[in-house]
């Protein structure tokens, strides 16, 4: 993934949604914002055969990782509207390493993972997800980006390291009045509000 180096970057006219094509994962939200918004969706991913899409969208099909890449960081924003609670959302973290702004629900890890108003936008309602299409142009890609690199294996590995051995504290030593396994592993950044 290249890395962004100034603080515009620009994007093509189209919003994009990648992932398995269900309900599930929120494409039909996706699909109704931006028919709502009048605005192109890309859509790449799994989709089961006879499912019907509108004229605003366009379906690429399976994306490899130079398409994927390519999808992100083009993209004004990316829709990730789970309608479950989403665990992790992999694919959220790939487009803020893009540069590019997410548009998702507000539960599950978006909730932590998304920060509202500086990576993206979390959306309660279809006119939450609407005004989102409206405003995405709002969101600066380096702060996408910036926050993204808080997911780099390089980032995440002493924080795991860390919780492993305050872990094994508890077992091998004083516990909860062991010494200190590294606290600034634990350490996030954050954009600051523009």
């Amino acid at each position: 993934m290249s890395k962004i180096s100034t603080s515009t970057q620009i994007k093509e006219d189209y919003f994009l949604y990648l992932g398995r094509v269900y309900s599930g994962k929120g494409v039909d939200v996706a699909i109704q914002a931006t028919e709502r918004a009048g605005v192109k969706l890309v859509i790449a991913g799994q989709k089961e055969e006879g499912y019907k899409l509108p004229a605003h969208v366009e379906y690429v099909g399976y994306a490899d990782v130079p398409t994927r890449k390519k999808l992100m960081a083009n993209a004004k924003a990316s829709f990730l509207p789970s309608m479950y609670v989403e665990p992790f959302g992999g694919v959220q973290i790939e487009n803020l390493l893009s540069g590019t702004p997410t548009i998702t629900t507000d539960w599950g890890s978006f909730a932590e993972n998304n920060l509202h108003g500086i990576t993206g936008f979390r959306c309660r309602t279809m006119g939450d997800f609407v005004d989102a299409v409206a405003n995405c142009d709002q969101i600066n890609p380096y702060d996408c980006r910036k926050f993204g690199e808080n997911f780099t294996l390089e980032k995440v590995a002493p924080m795991y390291e860390k919780y492993f051995n305050d872990v094994m504290d508890v077992y091998t030593s004083k516990g909860w009045y062991a010494d200190g396994n590294g606290i600034d592993a634990m350490t996030r950044f954050y954009p600051s509000i523009h």
